[in-house]
Formats: structure tokens, C-alpha cells, sequence
């Protein structure tokens, strides 16, 4: 009888091969079977930041945001010190189940707590865009430009907020 991961040697690789498994089963839309193996590849390394990322993406392909919200506030409750993607993910499930208001709480809390994350600015500005708040959304993503230089999706929706909140996009008459 033999421990092959008696020193957890192979948790690493078991987080990302399980987490690969999922994004399979995600590509093909079997959120369910994405699910399990994005909460096993969890099971070896709960910090692992793509199965988070993921798995908050599932809940959110498959609406079940209550769920979602329920999973990723325990976790949050449980960690000691909570790696960004939880409080991201559970931003992205206020923002995607229409609760704008605690959503926009939660973005400005995961900006001022882990500002070395460029997703961080593009949720919020998202945020800030969705409830036609252009001048909020504008100084976001310009803070998140500044700090990340080469983050293109941040210099795109920077560019749709301006057209929208400089009008310049008119309806085109025939």
C-alpha cells in the first residue's frame, strides 16, 4: 500500500488537471459536469484562481445566482485571507443576477482591496456603464488604464462609455 501524494506533491497538478476537465465540459456548455470538476480542482487547491474564476462563470451560464452567491460567501467567510477572485466572483454574480446596487458595493470593496488587478476596474466600470453612470465609469476604467497600461479590455470599454457618454453614437437614418 503506497501514498502517491504522501508530501501533497501532486496537488498542484491535480487542481489543474481537474480545472482543465471542467474548462472542457465548460467549452461544450455540460455547466454541470464544468461544476463538479472546477469544485474538485477546488478540493486540491481552494486558491487556485481559475476554477474560481470559472466556477463563478457557471453559476452565471446557468442563472443560478442565489446558489453562486451562497457558495462564494462561504467561502469568503472561511478564508482568513481572501484571494481576489472570491469577492470578484461574487461581484460578478450580484452584477449578472441585477442586483446593481450591492454590486456596485462590492466592485468599489474589491478595487480598494486588490488594486494590483486590472479585472477588478473592468467589473466595476461594467457596473458603473450598466446603471448609465458614464462619469463614474470613465474615472474607474482611466485609474485601471493608468495602473495597467496594457489592458486592452479596459482601453475598449473605456472607448464605448466615451461614445456613449459623449453621444456621439446617433441612430443612422436611411
Amino acid at each position: 500500500m503506497s501514498n502517491h501524494n504522501l508530501f501533497r506533491t501532486h496537488t498542484v497538478r491535480w487542481a489543474q488537471e481537474n480545472f482543465n476537465a471542467g474548462s472542457f465540459y465548460f467549452s461544450r456548455q455540460n455547466y454541470d459536469a464544468a461544476k463538479q470538476y472546477f469544485e474538485k480542482s477546488l478540493s486540491y487547491d481552494e486558491s487556485y484562481t481559475p476554477a474560481l474564476l470559472n466556477l463563478a462563470s457557471t453559476y452565471i451560464q446557468t442563472q443560478r445566482y442565489e446558489e453562486g452567491l451562497t457558495d462564494f460567501l462561504q467561502m469568503y467567510r472561511a478564508s482568513k485571507t481572501a484571494q481576489w477572485p472570491i469577492p470578484y466572483g461574487i461581484t460578478q454574480l450580484l452584477f449578472a443576477s441585477g442586483n446593481l446596487e450591492e454590486a456596485e458595493r462590492w466592485g468599489i470593496k474589491i478595487c480598494q482591496n486588490y488594486p494590483d488587478q486590472p479585472e477588478c476596474y473592468n467589473l466595476l466600470g461594467s457596473i458603473y456603464f450598466s446603471q448609465s453612470d458614464f462619469p463614474h465609469a470613465e474615472e474607474i476604467l482611466r485609474k485601471g488604464i493608468s495602473r495597467f497600461p496594457h489592458a486592452s479590455q479596459l482601453f475598449s470599454n473605456l472607448g464605448s462609455v466615451l461614445l456613449r457618454e459623449k453621444s456621439i453614437l446617433k441612430p443612422y437614418k436611411c
